[in-house]
């Protein structure tokens, strides 16, 4: 075979890859680089909802029967599949944040302001609008906002995957050892608001890991999307997965099913990784912790496409902890992903939903 010849079918491959498979090429390119690719392969900043072309089909996760405080557990699915454990902890609002706040005393919550989301949800990352950061230390932010007594003095601002709690404090708190329910404990997130109205708190993204998320105070909802919906979807990893750039109701239309789940105060959630979800977070003082597992065995039992580019991640990239480590890793992409299109406007479809779900 001739140079030429080896040429031309390199050429050939490479811009096949570039149309059809440009999260493969995301995850090969170096830093700066893949941005570069990812606003060359989208040069559309403008893209609107236009309609969902197909609408997902729509369940609702039911309470397990079989599990409760003392074989918590079990609630690990072998396949990953979303659980939820009902009336696990204890919910005295006043007596665990006292316990936190003495714990976590002088620690920064890094808070985002969600204003600018608050009156239009986004199912997808794609149309979340920029948001501002500051940091708050625990203990204030709870004595302002989360305590019984000044519970109505809401805000805008949420923290979210805040590692400042030692698992001690978990273990107190529930009487549950953590680091022993997992095949590996990684580590705990917090995750804590008082918004005046029920608001999408994060839109859909997929971490490649086991999380168990226990609620203590306040209520979430979870719209959960399968690894196998993930893996129809462009996506790339950092190490959370997020999908590249999509309208919300393309990314809707591209998704076969969604799993409702409300998880009260005192419920337990478990979800396995790459399992997909954007979260809601109802009004008033809401505290959530989110524990996580290495899940290497559920990774490989999974769609081949979402191991291999977490394989190639792991071998080129250092993988911080935290979103918040990995920010600065996959800067710039990792910002370019989360707000990519400068305004989506509403989706109909999803607003419809939102609505629905609400009133369940």
């Amino acid at each position: 075979m001739s140079l030429t010849t080896i040429f031309t079918v390199l050429i050939g491959l490479c811009a096949y890859l570039c149309y059809k498979h440009p999260d493969i090429v995301l995850v090969l390119l170096p830093q700066y680089a893949d941005a570069e690719f990812l606003r060359l392969r989208y040069p559309n900043r403008n893209v609107k909802n236009e309609g969902v072309a197909r609408e997902p089909m729509i369940s609702v996760v039911l309470p397990s029967e079989n599990i409760d405080a003392n074989n918590i557990a079990e609630a690990f699915d072998p396949s990953g599949y979303p659980v939820l454990v009902k009336n696990v902890l204890n919910t005295n609002q006043d007596k665990i944040l006292q316990i936190l706040s003495e714990k976590n005393k002088g620690k920064n919550l890094r808070m985002l302001d969600l204003t600018k989301t608050a009156d239009v949800p986004h199912f997808s990352p794609s149309c979340s609008p920029p948001k501002t950061v500051i940091d708050i230390p625990f203990d204030e932010y709870a004595e302002n906002h989360l305590f019984s007594n000044v519970a109505k003095n809401h805000s805008y601002k949420y923290a979210g995957f805040e590692a400042i709690t030692d698992i001690s404090v978990l273990k107190e708190l529930t009487g549950i050892d953590m680091t022993t329910l997992g095949p590996e404990y990684r580590q705990n997130n917090l995750f804590s608001s008082n918004f005046p109205h029920e608001l999408l708190s994060a839109s859909m993204h997929c971490a490649p890991i086991d999380s168990l998320t226990f609620q203590l105070i306040g209520t979430k909802t979870w719209y959960f999307v399968s690894p196998e919906d993930l893996a129809r979807i462009q996506n790339i990893p950092m190490p959370t997965a997020f999908p590249l750039p999509m309208s919300d109701d393309e990314l809707l239309s591209s998704i076969k099913n969604i799993h409702i789940v409300k998880q009260e105060p005192g419920d337990v959630v478990y979800f396995g990784p790459h399992w997909c979800h954007a979260v809601s977070t109802k009004e008033g003082p809401n505290v959530m912790f989110n524990m996580r597992y290495n899940a290497l065995k559920k990774l490989k039992e999974g769609p081949f496409s979402l191991l291999f580019k977490i394989l190639v991640r792991v071998y080129t990239r250092q993988i911080g902890g935290l979103p918040q480590d990995n920010m600065k890793t996959y800067y710039p992409i990792y910002d370019e992903l989360n707000q990519y299109f400068t305004d989506c406007g509403p989706s109909k479809y999803f607003n419809k939903l939102w609505k629905r779900v609400q009133e369940m």
